[in-house]
């Protein structure tokens, strides 16, 4: 059986239509980001190497930690995380 999609808090990630919504309301999100947001929901129960999300997002290994912390900035700005909980 395949995941349709996730839902977090008031957000729910649906993977066949690649959207992002809070309750009605639907939330653009780059490529990158939406790919960002599905790995690490997807492996929510470990931490998540470096390399690995690198491939998951870019689909390449030669980027930077610059490249990739904006990434993750974007997303974790996105569904409200501003890094004080977890």
């Amino acid at each position: 059986m395949t995941i349709a999609g996730y839902r977090f808090g008031d957000y729910s990630l649906d993977l066949g239509k690649r959207e992002l919504m809070r309750g009605q309301e639907t939330i653009a999100l780059p490529a990158r980001v939406f790919e960002c947001l599905t790995c690490l929901i997807e492996h929510r129960d470990r931490a998540v190497h470096r390399d690995e999300l690198v491939r998951a997002v870019f689909g390449r290994v030669d980027v930077s930690d610059a490249q990739l912390g904006q990434i993750v900035l974007r997303a974790r700005r996105t569904i409200g995380d501003d890094g004080q909980e977890q």
